[in-house]
């Protein structure tokens, strides 16, 4: 009956993408906490409780009952093999509904063979090798048809890949855009088809699944590897024409790298302007950076849990609106470069080793600070990112709630304890820092109006495909070329770096590694860095540590944050130790649950669960 209406159908086809984990969801998106850019002030509380990813965080993944279990559902954690089978089952029907013509049965069974597609890819992301589910199992079948065993690595890529291939060169399928992003954003669209596939091949590219003999022992029934056991460069050359393909198809749909335009009651300076170009790209619906980001992935909570306190009213009145619960860590604060565009510990100009002394914050830039207030040097002459993203002690907050008329009324972020933005009895920042980014300008908080601008949270943008063309451009040559430059400087010029020159030449100028840009491996440090600093507090640090199998270096630290419980700021900004963190070789791949393996004799368990 799902499919012998055009009305049933397009319900079957709702289901479809129900399986699409809820990206501003941090219950079920593992990335937005595990790679540890931002930490929860506690596990549970009168307001929210996560008790999934911050879990993974705190190390508590396991075997027995796995946290966020993507494979069997459960714990925070989406069925995906269970979005699967019911891909196979729309695909296998959809042709049958007499109501529909042909041009939009191939439209939609086009959608659903992608999103198969990406459920493998997430699957793969978090698992290694996976089962492939390429046809539903009867269940007339026999019990040795059904206990299916893991494939490798590079039949999974060549299965998914030959999907992809095939939904994209179907006959009146996918098109470049939705034809009302209001009510079909999120829907599955050639740009998106093509990025997935990008995305997939940076992955089987990447050291974790190219050449990594860590896991020789890996092997599946007949003793071969899930793993290629020697480096293959040709798969950075496959990764590197798949983005390219993605970029030009997403230029073609006109999607370019986002520039604050809309309206408000005043011309914003240059300053403001460059802050809310930064910030609306993640929080502006409908922008012309995003290629995917789902309707659906309602951003109200998460923007709750990323709000500092920054009214008597918002404290005492309606504090579910500013938990200030998931905030920056110390880590991630540091590693946004200096005014110069380079990191804070290769600028031969910066005072490194003096950051955390005391200074005081500057009377003429209105925007970034409270004038003459006690804050530290590291706050002083960063990047325009890290004002964008980052709300600090000393700092300020545009939004219009207090900025309808002035852009320089902003509301001063005060951290310390006995102000605002500071320790209360159950919600503040365990960090002293506050994620920005992630709150929209247009949130009103006032005893007149309480609401926020939900916006859809974005799963892929344009400068997320930028920076891995030129990664997988930089490995794929001894010295980096033209265009390994070209879309890092592309990212690097919208978020105001590099005025009137190049990456290179700031090193050149700044740099105490001056020829960092000039080489491969120094490349590929900046490339990264990029990464992290442009995508922060979207999720992809977690996986794209793991993919670069740096997990040791970044995920098995400290989490650190400011001594909030104290009010003199000499006192206040002393490091305190909120967690340590603990990164083993195991955790590079996830847990199948114990009884699922049980269950079907031939699945073999990730290394040393």
């Amino acid at each position: 009956m799902a499919f012998n209406t055009r009305a049933n159908a397009e319900k079957y086809l709702a289901t479809c993408y129900n399986f699409v984990p809820a990206a501003a969801n941090l219950d079920h998106n593992s990335g937005l906490i595990c790679g540890g850019e931002m930490w929860y002030l506690k596990p549970e509380s009168h307001y929210y409780k996560n008790i999934t990813s911050f879990n993974i965080a705190r190390g508590m993944q396991n075997s027995n009952d796995p946290l966020l279990n993507y494979w069997d559902g459960g714990q925070g954690g989406y069925n995906i093999f269970r979005g699967i089978h019911e891909c196979n089952i729309f695909i296998d029907n959809i042709d049958r509904v007499p109501d529909m013509r042909m041009e939009e049965k191939n439209k939609w069974k086009a959608e659903v063979m992608t999103l198969k597609a990406y459920y493998i890819y997430y699957l793969m992301l978090h698992y290694g090798p996976i089962p492939l589910l390429k046809e539903n199992i009867s269940v007339e079948a026999d019990l040795d048809m059904m206990q299916l065993e893991r494939e490798t690595i590079n039949d999974i890529v060549t299965y998914t890949t030959d999907l992809l291939d095939e939904a994209m060169n179907i006959p009146s399928g996918l098109t470049f855009n939705v034809t009302s992003p209001r009510t079909e954003l999120g829907r599955i669209t050639l740009p998106i088809a093509k990025a997935i596939k990008a995305k997939l091949l940076i992955l089987a590219a990447s050291p974790l699944f190219n050449g990594n003999t860590m896991y020789a022992e890996f092997v599946n029934s007949e003793g071969i590897p899930f793993f290629d056991q020697e480096y293959k460069k040709e798969k950075w050359e496959a990764a590197a024409a798949a983005c390219l393909d993605a970029i030009n198809t997403a230029h073609e749909a006109g999607a370019s790298l986002y520039k604050f335009d809309e309206k408000l009651n005043y011309t914003p300076s240059s300053t403001l302007q460059q802050e809310l170009t930064l910030r609306n790209t993640i929080t502006g619906r409908f922008n012309s950076e995003i290629i995917w980001a789902l309707g659906s992935n309602a951003t109200d909570g998460i923007q709750n849990l990323c709000q500092a306190h920054l009214t008597s009213y918002s404290l005492g009145n309606r504090m579910i609106r500013s938990c200030s619960q998931l905030v920056p860590s110390l880590e991630i604060v540091e590693q946004f470069y200096t005014a110069n565009g380079v990191p804070m510990d290769e600028d031969k100009d910066y005072e490194y080793e003096n950051r955390y002394k005391l200074t005081t914050t500057p009377e003429d830039d209105p925007i970034h600070f409270t004038p003459n207030y006690t804050t530290i040097k590291m706050h002083l002459n960063r990047e325009p990112r890290f004002y964008a993203y980052i709300g600090f002690d000393g700092g300020k907050w545009f939004s219009i709630e207090c900025c309808n008329d002035n852009e320089t009324s902003s509301y001063p972020i005060k951290s310390k304890k006995g102000d605002i933005a500071g320790v209360s009895d159950e919600l503040y920042s365990p960090t002293g820092y506050f994620t920005k980014k992630l709150v929209s300008y247009q949130n009103v908080n006032t005893s007149a109006t309480n609401i926020n601008y939900v916006y859809s949270f974005p799963i892929i943008r344009l400068s997320d495909l930028y920076l891995l063309y030129a990664e997988a451009l930089n490995e794929l040559n001894e010295t980096p070329t033209t265009d390994v430059y070209y879309y890092v400087q592309q990212v690097r010029n919208k978020a105001g770096l590099d005025e009137g020159g190049s990456l290179v030449n700031t090193w050149r100028n700044h740099s105490n590694r001056p020829d960092k840009p000039t080489t491969q491996r120094g490349m590929r440090e900046i490339i990264q860095k990029e990464r992290m600093i442009e995508l922060a507090f979207e999720g992809h640090r977690y996986h794209d540590v793991r993919r670069w199998k740096l997990g040791s270096t970044y995920l098995n630290t400290q989490i650190k944050g400011w001594s909030v419980l104290e009010q003199d700021p000499e006192y206040f900004y002393n490091v305190r130790v909120l967690f340590t963190r603990k990164f083993m070789p195991r955790d590079y791949l996830w847990p199948i649950k114990t009884n699922s393996i049980n269950r079907n004799p031939k699945l073999v368990q990730n290394p040393q669960w």
